[in-house]
């Protein structure tokens, strides 16, 4: 049902990009296929206002193999600007749009993947690597340079995690380093991955990530029983 390596390779990369001032947005609203997803923004996060979407629509459009549903980012202070430093990108493969399934059905599907070579072999940093530079530089018409992988870590009542650490450089945009943790779930029997990204380069900031995206995913199955 889901091609799991080129799934995994792009849903993780996304705005690494600066951006202006946030303006609060209290709901969301999205259909996967047919099947319409409503749910609240968490406290403290926003919607990107008028001045973040180039952005968020050129990161968009630089996955070729992902819906990007929306991007949720931590609100700024009164007169400072918003930035994808902490944020939350929600995803479903475009090939995944249409079939139902169930967590425990997907789960299933994918730890069989995550164990096989090719799996590894097509996630590992030099093939993420050539991957997201030719999409992005296909967008933005300048190649990047990704460091980092993610690598599958474990599951629980909600989530089956690929996590990691992601770099990413490009000419003339400040180079990042982000703690990412990929929530890979089903809400309403669609799949869904709810992105979490966190400033930092640790094991600390990986943790965070997985809490984010935890705490939001579940928020969303909570919302769309």
């Amino acid at each position: 049902m889901i091609r799991t390596s080129k799934f995994s390779t792009t849903i993780a990369v996304a705005a690494l990009f600066l951006a202006q001032t946030s303006i609060a947005t209290e709901n969301i609203s999205f259909s996967i296929g047919n099947t319409e997803i409503v749910g609240t923004v968490p406290t403290g996060y926003c919607l990107p206002d008028n001045s973040m979407k180039a952005a968020v629509q050129l990161t968009a459009a630089a996955d070729n193999v992902n819906v990007t549903h929306a991007t949720i980012v931590k609100c700024a202070a009164p007169g400072e600007a918003q930035a994808f430093e902490d944020y939350l990108i929600l995803k479903t493969p475009a090939q995944a749009l249409l079939p139902m399934v169930t967590q425990d059905e997907l789960f299933t599907e994918l730890e069989k993947v995550f164990g096989t070579q090719e799996y590894k072999k097509q996630t590992s940093p030099e093939a993420m690597q050539q991957n997201v530079s030719t999409n992005f530089e296909r967008v933005l018409g300048t190649p990047i340079k990704l460091d980092g992988t993610l690598q599958p870590a474990g599951k629980d009542d909600a989530c089956l995690y690929l996590v990691g650490v992601l770099g990413l450089e490009a000419k003339n945009v400040t180079s990042y380093k982000r703690g990412v943790a990929v929530c890979i779930t089903t809400v309403r029997n669609k799949v869904l991955s709810v992105n979490a990204y966190v400033p930092g380069d640790n094991r600390q900031a990986i943790d965070l990530a997985m809490q984010n995206a935890y705490k939001y995913a579940t928020q969303l199955k909570t919302e769309n029983p």
